[in-house]
């Protein structure tokens, strides 16, 4: 749009293609934004975020902001949390480090950290200072001014789950000589700073103005060759041609490539706390350590909606992970269980019943079956000889043992000449030894075996015998 201007300060794209590049290479495609209302303290980037999380295909499940941040207004960053911690498990934080530290303190309240479930990405334009790794979490300018005590180990263990991506630290060895010349004119006219050796010795340099001083050298750098040229320096057109597709060196000790857009790509480096041998003075253990950066493939910023890739810097100091895995960007279930409803599948319900049907009944007749012959295995067609009265046979009136006249009322009174009828029927014969069982005539036959085998249709008849007799 405006042909004549190029910057040194990457703009908010740029750091949102290293923010979607880092929730991309963990699968945090579901997150929360959260941000200062202000310019300065990160609503532009707060846009920038989610017009390219949009593209991408990542959710912004939610986007809070906050007014200009000092620590008194702490309960308005607990209601943040109170309000999207049920949410989301993944926290963009875009603002100034003050800010940053009392949310991680409002989410260490509820204790959310402590089991790996969330992860907080902080994006600061603070300048990462490996000199003081081991306190960038504490803030020597106001904490002790303060009521609350900050900076023991159960604190800072919150910082565990916090991921900083910053500028890289400047490589330049004279860039800490360079800060404090800075500091000490902003002191002198015309700026007039006020100065505090409490403050002046715990702030740093704002990365303003490496990127001023940046700003005025690559300036100089295209206006001599336009005067050596012999072209009109007041031409803006002729002195931008000489400064876009082209990398100058930053006095923070790298290359830094200008687009075709005159927007300069931003340098930035993953920050997460790791194991220190130097921190054991410390109450934990542990300082803020530099483990990824961000890579571009062959023209891969060629285009406005194209990411880097996260890379770590030694693939043997991973990120130190609380409680040893890659926090998830959603519960399993969802955060309200929605995707573990259950809903019925009638097609399966009817078939089980069904199957289930045919098993029970067929259960049921097998049990049926066996019962019944078990009952006609078993001994229940066999009687007590103490149960018999054997009829006695042998008479005098008989020649022939083989056939046996027995009158069936002889059996059960005696006989009388006043009572006898002779129509009442021929009398039965019998051929073989006979008896009296619970009042009815049975045959006897004496077998000299010790085993019986009887058929099932025996057994069958036996049975029906037995329930014969009962009825009688």
């Amino acid at each position: 749009m405006f042909y004549t201007f190029a910057r040194t300060l990457p703009p908010s794209s740029k750091v949102s293609k290293s923010v979607v590049a880092l929730l991309r290479a963990f699968q945090w495609y579901k997150f929360v934004i959260v941000s200062g209302k202000h310019p300065a303290s990160g609503s532009e980037v707060k846009e920038a975020i989610e017009e390219l999380s949009h593209f991408h295909g990542l959710i912004v499940t939610d986007t809070r902001q906050y007014n200009d941040y000092i620590p008194r207004y702490i309960e308005q960053m607990d209601n943040i949390v109170a309000d999207t911690y049920e949410r989301t498990r993944v926290y963009v934080f875009v603002g100034e480090h003050i800010a940053l530290i009392d949310f991680v303190k409002c989410l260490q309240r509820r204790r959310l950290l402590d089991s790996g479930e969330y992860v907080v990405i902080s994006v600061d334009d603070e300048i990462y200072d490996p000199n003081k790794r081991i306190n960038i979490i504490r803030r020597d300018y106001l904490d002790p001014f303060l009521n609350e005590t900050w900076g023991n180990g159960t604190d800072l263990m919150g910082f565990r789950s916090v991921l900083k991506l910053t500028p890289s630290h400047p490589r330049n060895p004279n860039y800490r000589y360079l800060c404090e010349q800075i500091k000490a004119i902003s002191t002198k006219p015309p700026f007039c700073v006020p100065y505090h050796h409490k403050i002046f010795d715990s702030i740093s340099v704002p990365i303003q103005a490496a990127y001023l001083y940046d700003a005025v050298m690559i300036y100089a750098r295209a206006l001599t060759e336009v005067l050596k040229n012999d072209e009109d320096p007041r031409n803006g057109t002729a002195i931008l041609r000489r400064i876009v597709n082209r990398s100058y060196h930053s006095i923070q000790g790298y290359d830094v490539y200008i687009d075709g857009n005159g927007d300069a790509e931003g340098n930035f480096t993953v920050v997460a706390l790791l194991d220190d041998r130097d921190a054991n003075g410390s109450a934990l253990p542990m300082s803020m350590q530099p483990v990824g950066y961000f890579q571009y493939t062959p023209n891969g910023s060629s285009t406005p909606y194209a990411v880097p890739e996260f890379r770590y810097f030694d693939s043997k100091r991973p990120i130190q992970w609380v409680g040893g895995k890659i926090p998830r960007a959603e519960p399993v279930c969802g955060f309200y269980n929605e995707n573990c409803i259950y809903k019925p599948d009638w097609r399966l319900i009817t078939g089980m019943s069904c199957a289930s049907t045919v098993v029970l009944v067929g259960l049921l007749l097998a049990v049926r079956h066996y019962r019944y012959e078990q009952k006609l295995a078993c001994l229940l067609w066999k009687i007590e000889m103490k149960d018999v009265t054997i009829i006695p046979t042998e008479t005098a009136e008989i020649s022939s043992k083989s056939m046996i006249q027995v009158c069936r009322y002889s059996l059960f009174q005696a006989p009388t000449s006043s009572f006898i009828d002779i129509s009442d029927g021929s009398p039965k014969r019998a051929y073989t030894r006979i008896g009296l069982y619970k009042g009815n005539i049975v045959a006897i036959k004496l077998l000299k075996r010790r085993t019986v085998d009887l058929t099932r249709s025996i057994r069958k008849e036996l049975k029906q015998v037995c329930i014969l007799s009962l009825f009688r």
